[in-house]
């Protein structure tokens, strides 16, 4: 007959089985493809983020310059408007003195004339060789400035018979805006030139808030606004501080392209008021945004601003949280491949467990009808050694078979603890392997000087007995003897066979230090479980004379 078998609902098991299969590996799968989605999302909104908000801070920064610019070339052109035909009128004053002067005489007098009804100096004047470099002036920084990059202009206004009279233009040296004139003088074949220079004030304090914008902002390169005149001659402002010399004579073709990049630039935006464009240069990102619009206060000037931002720290930036969120995805995928791998292993374990539980289901009942028939065998012909070779069999399927049924339902079925008496529940179970030890040659010898009582569930009690004493049988020498000893609150169980080369591990599942014994390698996973439950301490030793597995159980009135 089959002895402490445990009942199994296998119908209701089998059909909860997808509830119950939804492992750990699973659910952190679910979790690491969670994680890589909100991965991926949030890559794509930081990096849009980073770059809405390099592109609002720009902005803001084009706005104040373009605000405070303004301020300034409006103010400029006012002037301009206002002073444009005193300036005229003192390029012709000029211009008819020196009809009857000598070209590289003194000019302090001149200037002394042209300044006599201002409050203070405001024009100079300057005259070119014939080779149009400046070599009589008042203004001595003016001295030796080659004007050649501006002759196809001078022939232009002497072509059309006018005076040339320039937008204000910022000079480098001085940090301060003028206006020119020009006129090819009338002596020496028409290839000297006039100029006469208006210098504007009280625009220093304004310059100066812009080269304070641009130093509190490390990522501006340079600043640059353009005027466009009435002729479509362009004329540039190099807002910096640190340029401060005039461009010398190898410069001259710098000199030429800057001013008519003004021009460039108002056919690149074309009827648009905005434009932008990144470059790299030297393998650093530029960002360049030209804005245009035209003067209040004259309708035939259009202002032009140029401003190039270095990006560097942005793409470093940007870089960075590429390299982050490649990182974070090869670990997400690397995940993803290992926890497929553990979850085709679980996959693999569920349909052993279903097998095996299909496998107990079929078992049971063979194994009753063997010992039911075996038992009638016995009434009718006498106990033989036949007889007893079958009953130990059976009994020792009936413990792997327990041990099956009690692994595959200890996670769905919950043991109530109770009051048991340990010597009895020992003696009980001793009786049971007595005849399995003698059919197989080995012998147990019981030594019960306990009468405590322990608070378990007898099925888990049954289980870890069992355990131990099969295992025994198992692994003892033939003829030798094994000592069942229950003392005090400790219950023993003592051998002599080979020792236990990893103590450590045979209490994991599955593990066997003896594969030609057979067995699953869980009984004693099944009793270090139990004894993990109840706080039962084990103390195993292990020789190459005995090995000796020690169980010591609370009373239950120490609980």
């Amino acid at each position: 007959m089959c002895h402490t078998c445990v009942t199994l609902k296998y119908s209701d098991t089998i059909s909860d089985m997808k509830f119950k299969n939804f492992k750990l590996s699973s659910f952190m799968f679910i979790l690491v493809l969670l994680f890589l989605f909100i991965d991926i999302v949030g890559y794509f909104l930081l990096r849009d983020n980073l770059a809405d908000l390099k592109s609002k801070e720009e902005l803001v920064l084009i706005y104040k310059v373009q605000q405070k610019m303004n301020f300034i070339l409006n103010k400029l052109l006012y002037t301009y408007e206002t002073k444009h035909e005193l300036i005229k009128h003192k390029h012709q004053e000029a211009y008819d003195y020196l009809k009857t002067h000598d070209y590289d005489g003194d000019l302090q007098a001149l200037k002394a004339q042209l300044n006599q009804d201002q409050d203070r100096p405001y024009f100079n004047i300057s005259i070119t060789d014939d080779q149009l470099v400046t070599r009589n002036t008042t203004v001595y920084q003016d001295q030796d400035f080659d004007m050649k990059f501006a002759e196809p202009l001078f022939l232009q206004h002497k072509a059309e018979g006018v005076i040339g009279i320039s937008t204000p233009l910022l000079e480098s040296v001085t940090q301060s805006f003028f206006t020119f004139t020009d006129q090819y003088l009338p002596r020496g074949g028409y290839k000297r030139i006039l100029q006469v220079s208006y210098h504007y004030e009280g625009v220093d304090a304004e310059i100066g808030t812009i080269y304070k914008l641009i130093h509190d902002n490390p990522s501006v390169q340079y600043i640059q606004a353009y005027i466009i005149d009435e002729s479509g001659e362009g004329f540039d402002f190099v807002f910096d501080p640190d340029t401060r010399k005039k461009p010398s004579l190898k410069g001259v073709d710098e000199l030429k392209d800057r001013i008519n990049r003004a021009s460039q630039l108002e056919q690149k935006l074309g009827a648009q008021n905005w434009s932008s464009r990144e470059f790299i240069h030297d393998d650093i990102h530029y960002k360049e945004v030209l804005v245009a619009q035209k003067s209040p206060i004259s309708d035939a000037a259009k202002l032009i601003y140029a401003v190039v931002f270095d990006r560097s720290a942005y793409y470093d930036a940007l870089q960075k949280l590429n390299i982050v969120m490649a990182l974070l995805s090869l670990f997400s995928l690397l995940a993803i491949f290992l926890l497929n791998h553990l979850k085709k292993k679980e996959v693999l374990l569920h349909d052993q467990e279903l097998f095996l539980r299909h496998a107990i289901h079929e078992i049971k009942t063979p194994l009753s009808v063997i010992s039911l028939n075996n038992e009638m065998r016995e009434k009718e012909m006498g106990k033989d050694e036949y007889s007893h070779q079958i009953d130990s069999a059976v009994k020792m399927l009936n413990i792997s078979y327990n041990d099956l049924a009690f692994l595959i339902a200890k996670d769905g079925y919950s043991y109530t603890p109770t009051t048991l008496n340990l010597a009895k529940v020992v003696q009980e179970r001793y009786a049971y392997f007595a005849p399995i030890a003698t059919a197989q040659g080995k012998e147990i010898v019981a030594t019960i000087k306990s009468d405590i009582q322990v608070e378990i569930s007898k099925v888990e009690l049954i289980r870890l007995i069992d355990n131990n004493l099969s295992n025994a049988i198992k692994y003892a020498h033939l003829h030798s003897t094994i000592e069942l000893t229950l003392e005090e609150n400790t219950l023993s169980f003592t051998t002599k066979s080979p020792a236990i080369q990893n103590s450590t591990k045979v209490f994991k599942k599955y593990y066997r230090e003896n594969n030609v014994k057979g067995g699953y390698g869980i009984g004693l996973s099944i009793v270090g479980d139990i004894a993990n439950k109840y706080a039962v301490e084990i103390v195993l030793e292990s020789d190459d004379e005995r090995t000796r597995f020690s169980y010591q159980f609370t009373p239950k009135e120490q609980l």
